[in-house]
C-alpha cells in the first residue's frame, strides 16, 4: 500500500465507519434524545412568538396578512361561482345575459395585481 490514494481512501473509510458508529450510539442515548426534543420544542415556541409579534406588527400597520388575502380570495372565488351559476340559470330560462363581460368558467387560482408604472426620472436643474 505505497499508493497515497489508497492510503487516503482507507483513512476515509475508517473515519466514516467510526463516525457512523459514534452517531448511532449517540442517537440511541436517552439523554441526547431528551436534549434534542427539548431544543426542538423551544425552537417551536420561539417560532410561535415570532409569528405572533409579526401578526401584531402587520395589524398595527394595517397591512393584510397572507391569511387575510387567502380569506378574501376564497370569498371572491365563491362570489364568482355564484355569478356563473346565476348566469347559467338565466340562460336556461331563456333570458339573455347582460352586456357585461363573460366570466371565465374556470376561476383563476390567484388574481394578479396590476403592474405599476415606473416613475419618471427627475430632471436636474443645473445652472
Amino acid at each position: 500500500m505505497n499508493n497515497p490514494f489508497d492510503m487516503g481512501r482507507e483513512m476515509m473509510i475508517t473515519w466514516e465507519k467510526s463516525v457512523g458508529e459514534m452517531l448511532e450510539r449517540l442517537s440511541r442515548s436517552e439523554g441526547f434524545l431528551k436534549h434534542m426534543s427539548d431544543g426542538f420544542g423551544r425552537s417551536l415556541d420561539f417560532k410561535k412568538q415570532i409569528d405572533q409579534q409579526l401578526q401584531a406588527s402587520l395589524e398595527a400597520l394595517n397591512v393584510p396578512t397572507k391569511a387575510d388575502m387567502q380569506r378574501i380570495l376564497t370569498y371572491l372565488l365563491r362570489i364568482e361561482q355564484k355569478l356563473l351559476d346565476l348566469e347559467d340559470r338565466l340562460s336556461e330560462l331563456g333570458t339573455p345575459p347582460a352586456a357585461a363581460p363573460v366570466l371565465s368558467r374556470t376561476p383563476k387560482s390567484r388574481p394578479t395585481a396590476p403592474k405599476k408604472k415606473a416613475p419618471a426620472p427627475k430632471k436636474s436643474r443645473r445652472k
